[in-house]
């Protein structure tokens, strides 16, 4: 309904003000409508395409927003659910150096197999499996396996082990729904940031936990938190993951002579980036966030034709 709606509005301006696209910026995902539209007008008009891996775009939003100079570099935290990267690898949680056009990966979070492609976004207790098989944690797991049926776990350990009909994703989104269905006990959310919202709902600022997230080479590793969750009590388990990502953030950027860009769609998380703003300001670290757009994907167009202009 809303692809409709955009199709038949772009299309009346185009007739009443009769107008020619140059230029179209997209999206760099290639399943995503905005693309698809993007195609039809550039054969329509000639037109060249631009298309924009979905951080940077992000990034940029917060840069326009906050009128900085993009031709300084930033440190940029973009954490989101499943978005495509320039190699074709599934991102959403990555610590970039941006500047300008430019935009490199310095770290991003440790790969998950989703065993069924993108449809196991809904089925996040089949995340929480594979986080599992990748970490060797099946007998800290037990508890927590024994909601399966046991037909099913051998199934969907044959796709995991023959990577059939799996997807690699170092999502944060991803990991936090993983992270969800051991501490809630949920098998399937009904939409995106369902099971962020449950863990912030959990968070208690007075419990003293705080799990690790270890950095090695360029991955963040999450095997000693995701360990710890399969044995804590639920408030104690969403309290210290969620302090663990805080105090990842902070360490990370303080170790980089450059002003922070927090963006992306898991910053809605209010005990997240609270804790993250109220932590940085502790160590007189400069950050920029979105101030009158939101940090989901509703607003990334802005980033695009921020882009698309440079």
């Amino acid at each position: 309904m809303t692809y409709e709606l955009f199709c038949m509005l772009t299309q009346l301006f185009s007739e009443i003000y009769e107008l020619k696209f140059d230029e179209i910026a997209a999206d760099l995902r290639p399943h995503f409508l905005n693309l698809k539209l993007a195609r039809r007008y550039a054969a329509n008009f000639s037109s060249k395409i631009t298309q924009i891996r979905h951080h940077h775009a992000h990034l940029l939003l917060v840069i326009l927003e906050n009128d900085l100079d993009a031709k300084r570099e930033y440190s940029g935290f973009y954490f989101d659910g499943t978005r495509y990267g320039a190699d074709g690898s599934v991102q959403g949680g990555e610590i970039l150096k941006a500047r300008g056009k430019e935009c490199e990966r310095i770290y991003k979070f440790d790969e998950i197999l989703l065993i069924g492609g993108e449809a196991s976004v809904k089925n996040i207790r089949q995340i929480a499996y594979a986080a599992i098989l990748k970490y060797g944690l099946e007998r800290e797991a037990e508890a927590f396996l024994a909601k399966f049926e046991p037909a099913k776990l051998k199934n969907l350990k044959i796709l995991w082990s023959k990577r059939i009909n799996c997807v690699q994703t170092s999502s944060l989104g991803r990991i936090f729904d993983a992270f969800a269905a051991v501490i809630l006990g949920l098998d399937i959310v009904s939409y995106e940031g369902e099971a962020g919202m449950s863990l912030e709902a959990l968070y208690d600022a007075n419990l003293n936990v705080c799990y690790e997230f270890e950095i090695k080479r360029d991955k963040i590793c999450f095997k000693n938190a995701f360990e710890r969750v399969l044995r804590d009590d639920a408030k104690t388990a969403a309290t210290g993951f969620i302090k663990g990502l805080v105090k990842l953030v902070a360490d990370v950027a303080c170790a980089q002579d450059r002003d922070v860009l927090l963006a992306g769609g898991v910053f809605q998380n209010k005990a997240l980036l609270e804790n993250v703003i109220l932590t940085l300001k502790q160590k007189s670290k400069k950050y920029y966030i979105n101030k009158n757009f939101s940090a989901n994907d509703s607003s990334i167009a802005i980033g695009q034709i921020a882009f698309a202009l440079m």
